[in-house]
């Protein structure tokens, strides 16, 4: 099984539970908000494309979030999803992934102890074949000693011909690559930062005989958030459909008169 990274274990466990729970990205970003998060519906989209680093803070807000729009409460573990196996840390090297067990005594308040249990199995490693169950708590913290270089700067190590690395350069590297892990990832000015135009935004600018894209720009200058999302908060948690329809038309009625003003 390949192992899987954090962010990309909680990234399907989000869109998982939201999609299964009715739950729109708006009403997610909007929580999250409401929880000091920044977050809005392409922030929402990063943590579910497996995009944004999953921060501690980011944890706590999506377990609080995912639990209280659902009624019910959830786990740091829970937000892991079904991966058994997570690329970092790893024993010694990638090849060594550990088990899910290794996370989910941590995120319960264990002391945060690598043991031989914690070792995914793999095939025909550096060593050979190895599993937690055949590699020795001594074996593995040789492997830790021994294997203490990034795969990243062991190809710097082969562009220099070889030489090795002092302990200096490897403590900067290593700082550099964990700051470089940590950042958000960058922008990408070709995707849209906006998820398409919804039905009802779509027919709301047909009404109008405008384009939804600059509807949905308009909806975001009146009231900070999409057409939906504003009929949303005005009619409140458990509304009718008629409700939030003569909403939505109040809402178009309001979008109708900016666009006059601004004529």
């Amino acid at each position: 099984m390949e192992a899987k990274t954090y962010a990309s274990a909680i990234g399907e466990f989000v869109r998982t539970y939201r999609r299964d729970h009715a739950l729109t990205l708006e009403a997610v970003a909007r929580r999250g908000r409401e929880h000091g998060a920044t977050w809005s519906l392409s922030s929402v989209q990063a943590i579910e494309g497996g995009k944004a680093s999953p921060t501690l803070p980011t944890m706590l807000t999506l377990a609080l979030v995912l639990g209280e729009l659902s009624d019910r409460s959830l786990t740091l573990d829970d937000l892991l999803g079904d991966a058994e196996e997570f690329d970092r840390p790893c024993v010694g090297r990638s090849e060594h992934p550990v088990k899910r067990s290794f996370v989910a005594r941590a995120l319960t308040g264990s002391k945060v102890e690598l043991t031989a249990a914690d070792t995914a199995p793999v095939i025909d490693g550096p060593f050979g074949p190895a599993s937690g169950d055949e590699v020795g708590s001594k074996r593995l913290k040789d492997r830790q000693r021994e294997f203490v270089v990034d795969d990243e700067v062991e190809e710097a190590v082969r562009r220099r011909g070889g030489a090795p690395l002092s302990a200096a350069e490897i403590a900067s590297a290593h700082a550099q690559l964990v700051d470089e892990y940590q950042m958000p990832p960058e922008p990408d000015w070709d995707a849209e930062d906006v998820l398409p135009p919804s039905q009802a935004e779509q027919r709301a600018a047909k009404k109008l005989e405008m384009d939804p894209d600059d509807l949905k720009q308009m909806a975001e200058e009146l009231w900070g958030r999409t057409l939906e999302g504003e009929s949303a908060r005005r009619v409140g948690p458990d509304s009718t459909p008629q409700a939030r329809g003569r909403v939505t038309r109040v809402l178009v009625e309001e979008i109708r008169a900016a666009l006059e003003e601004d004529r």
